[in-house]
């Protein structure tokens, strides 16, 4: 007699059969040769399948693997939107062979990673209005994080991700360099996190930020430090008691005299790297003049006085070594020449010194555009008076511009 639980009584049929059936086997149902049997198919000397003749579509073959149009071999196969992992490395390896409209399709993309690097690689276009309409409302805070890394962006673009209800999108956007001075300000007052006020007050005085190494710095860049005369961040030797700090993963910052303040990195060939990922690397912009296919030491020295900003951005061989006192030197020379012009300009005003291996640029910028003329004179003046400064950021290593 098989055991039964305690409450059940044995004379109570219903139960007795219930606990019988459950230590009965589950029948499994064999399909029969007619359900699982498929048509033969005849096979020519070509190893070609032929349909029975009988059937309607009888003398019809299947081609055999490789028999097929290569149309897709002769495109390499992809197709944009298809596979998120396909997405992924023709945007890391190889943009320049997407159109304009693999790239509308890769910002529409499932994945929300597919979709950050489409908006933050440097080869992709310049998103139209309603691509931006779009981006506005994407799902992701880290795809809207990445668009607001774009050079390209125009001041209203910027001025809609201020207004993004996630407060890293507003992070960034505040340090985005087409943002408008005034709105960054108002960031910095009326914005309902503490981290972008403070990282908004940051944008508008980091070189006081420096120097007080309060914990909105440190938050956004890294604890600081004092040199002992034994620091050397990206290859430039620190005198002792200069300030520096790290941002980013690889790059520095280092508090130069008056007020200024020069970012570097040591960049190894960058070639498949998304602005978006090297500004988060390296702590800087990606420079026009860098060439992505060889190592480089960027240097770019920032000066801001009300709406006023005097650039230095150099694109040096790795090797070059410059002290930071030609960092000073540069930078306090460069601000000596653009000052007066850049005082004679109402509203904001932006004067750039780019500085390469075997070239020096000027660049103006004012609320009306590029001024060329001005450009041309400053440049001028730079390598008529100033070329010792140029040549120390150079390096020992390297001969002066005009050797």
């Amino acid at each position: 007699m098989p055991p039964y639980p305690p409450a059940m009584r044995r004379t109570d049929v219903r139960f007795r059969a219930q606990a019988d059936n459950a230590r009965k086997p589950i029948p499994v149902r064999i399909a029969s040769a007619k359900r699982t049997r498929r048509p033969i198919m005849a096979q020519d000397r070509n190893g070609n399948n032929h349909k029975a003749a009988g059937r309607p579509d009888g003398g019809q073959f299947d081609k055999k693997a490789g028999q097929g149009s290569d149309d897709d071999l002769e495109s390499g196969g992809y197709v944009a939107g298809m596979d998120a992992s396909a997405d992924r490395t023709a945007i890391k390896e190889r943009p320049e062979t997407l159109s304009a409209d693999d790239w509308r399709v890769l910002r529409r993309s499932a994945s929300w990673g597919v979709r950050m690097l489409a908006w933050s690689s440097p080869k992709s276009p310049t998103p139209t209005d309603d691509e931006f309409d779009e981006l506005l409302y994407d799902e992701s805070q880290r795809v809207r994080g990445a668009a607001a890394y774009r050079d390209d962006l125009t001041e209203a673009q910027v001025e809609a991700l201020l207004h993004d209800g996630n407060p890293n999108v507003r992070r960034k956007a505040v340090m985005s360099r087409n943002a408008a001075r005034e709105s960054v300000e108002r960031m910095a007052r009326l914005d309902n996190n503490g981290f972008v006020r403070g990282t908004a007050d940051f944008r508008l005085d980091p070189a006081g930020h420096a120097e007080t190494g309060d914990r909105t710095h440190d938050a956004v860049y890294g604890g600081g430090r004092v040199s002992d005369g034994t620091d050397a961040p990206a290859g430039i030797a620190l005198p002792p008691g200069r300030r520096w700090k790290r941002i980013g993963k690889e790059g520095a910052r280092i508090t130069l005299a008056g007020d200024s303040v020069a970012d570097v990195a040591l960049v190894p060939p960058s070639a498949g790297i998304s602005d978006y990922t090297f500004r988060r690397k390296y702590g800087l912009s990606r420079p026009g003049a860098l060439d992505p296919s060889s190592p480089a030491l960027l240097v770019h020295t920032v000066h801001t006085d009300g709406p006023r900003r005097s650039e230095v951005s150099a694109v040096l061989p790795p090797d070059a070594a410059p002290s930071a006192e030609a960092l000073d030197d540069v930078a306090f020379a460069f601000l000596s020449e653009s000052t007066g012009y850049l005082e004679s300009k109402p509203g904001k005003a932006r004067a750039v010194l780019t500085v390469t291996a075997d070239d020096v640029e000027v660049d103006v910028v004012t609320p009306d555009g590029y001024d060329e003329d001005a450009g041309a004179e400053l440049r001028g003046r730079m390598l008529a008076d100033r070329a010792d400064a140029i040549d120390a950021l150079r390096g020992p290593t390297h001969s002066p511009w005009n050797a």
